[in-house]
């Protein structure tokens, strides 16, 4: 690079994954294990509250309606903001209004108080999962670029699974405002952290500043200076749009791309929930015993985290849309094997096994794929509009179940047409690889940089 302009896409493709790159994973990481303790929070302590409240359970599902919409609101809002105002300040913003506001749930002596709370915590919660993609996404060499995304991404999981530890050991002990308190306490203790160690996305500060005095600085902290031509700039981004606006989604040819996205993820959320949520019941049903039915269903969750990493491995190797449309065809498989088993367990481990694989899997992977798929003026924003997008499908999914079973459908044909959305979705995947190989004239595209 003689000619005095530096290429960051370069630059970090080309380098070494070291301290630096695993550190940022882990700071990311944290902040999403804590996401997922938090959001998850109010589902451990419900029991507890329905007894100090001497509420029906039914007061429960307005509580847990509001944080989902909370979670809703808050992709849609910080995606851009994160876009225009940069992503470490927008992930700070964020752990500090989930923190304080998960605590202020504490105070509430009303269910539409906590339903309030459970709201603007909600915001807060759903602006860290996106930027934290969009952050690791832009550091992350693109040859890795898949495998780091999914690992980050499932560091989400293990937070939820903390806190039902937690409210298990706390609640007897202390009550169950003791373990909202730690849930907040713990990402405010965080964030000076996150504000000091954190680096600003280079790609966004390059587009502010072509000769940004942090770039040199960063850069020099996982390229040997010897790479490093022109450490003062000016330095550029095969992406260099300026302007963040939700509009832009479906400018320069990104329609299709978009709204295939949006419907993978709808499609694919309405299936995971519901799977989730029924696998018990469909076992049951077909003979299954309780135990062994919940058994299987952790299996399932369980599973997940290995096909998410497969999955990543995968779409770092191959087309990222064919690796998860092939995925979630699978999946169908899986949901005709699993009410076929009639009570046989190892059939029944053989198609949770695979149906987590496929469908938990193929959601990280789809995470992973919103993280690449747009510029860096965007890229904020496309992850957050597609987990808004994917959200819906959440609220949806139990929508339609209901549905179907108050038409007389029973729980077995419900669990048949999960079919739908999950070749829906795998529909959509196989589609965006075309529409982004149009787009941008490459019959090679894998994961864009």
């Amino acid at each position: 690079m003689t000619d005095g302009s530096n290429n960051l896409n370069e630059l970090i493709d080309d380098s070494r994954i070291g301290r630096f790159h695993m550190g940022l994973v882990l700071l990311c990481g944290l902040l999403l294990m804590l996401d997922g303790l938090d959001t998850q929070v109010i589902g451990y302590v419900a029991p507890a509250i329905v007894a100090d409240w001497k509420i029906d359970r039914a007061a429960l599902g307005p509580i847990f309606s509001a944080g989902l919409f909370g979670l809703m609101l808050g992709a849609f809002v910080f995606g851009p903001i994160a876009d225009r105002h940069g992503r470490k300040s927008t992930i700070c913003a964020c752990a500090a209004i989930f923190g304080v506001l998960t605590i202020a749930a504490t105070a509430a002596g009303s269910v539409h108080q906590l339903m309030l709370f459970r709201f603007l915590a909600g915001l807060g919660l759903a602006g860290a999962m996106p930027n934290a993609i969009a952050l690791v996404a832009e550091y992350s060499p693109s040859r890795v670029r898949g495998r780091m995304l999914t690992i980050l991404i499932y560091a989400f999981s293990p937070g939820a699974a903390v806190g039902g530890v937690l409210a298990a050991w706390a609640i007897p002990a202390f009550g169950w405002r003791a373990v909202i308190v730690a849930g907040g306490v713990a990402p405010l203790l965080l964030l000076p952290v996150l504000w000091r160690a954190l680096p600003e996305s280079l790609r966004f500060l390059a587009l502010r500043d072509a000769r940004h005095p942090r770039i040199g600085p960063t850069l020099g902290r996982f390229i040997p200076s010897s790479s490093l031509a022109g450490a003062d700039g000016p330095w550029t981004t095969s992406d260099m749009e300026t302007s963040a606006s939700p509009k832009l989604l479906f400018a320069d040819r990104r329609a299709a791309t978009t709204l295939l996205l949006w419907t993978g993820f709808f499609m694919n959320l309405i299936v995971l929930y519901f799977l989730a949520n029924y696998l018990p019941t469909v076992l049951s049903a077909d003979g299954v015993t309780l135990k062994n039915a919940v058994l299987a269903t952790a299996l399932y969750q369980v599973r997940g985290i290995v096909g998410g990493i497969g999955v990543g491995y995968l779409i770092d190797r191959f087309c990222a849309s064919n690796v998860l449309g092939i995925t979630l065809a699978l999946l169908v498989v899986f949901i005709v094997l699993i009410p076929n088993a009639h009570g046989d367990l190892l059939l029944v481990c053989i198609g949770t096994f695979g149906a987590g694989s496929c469908i938990v899997g193929g959601q990280v992977g789809a995470n992973a794929l919103a993280g690449t798929i747009y510029p860096t003026s965007l890229r904020s924003t496309g992850v957050g509009w597609a987990l808004g997008m994917g959200c819906f499908g959440s609220v949806t999914g139990p929508l339609i179940v209901t549905a179907l079973l108050a038409a007389h459908w029973s729980i077995t044909s419900a669990f048949y047409a999960s079919m739908v959305p999950a070749l829906a979705a795998a529909f959509a995947f196989f589609l965006i690889g075309g529409a982004v190989r149009r787009r941008v004239g490459s019959l090679a595209w894998r994961i864009p940089a």
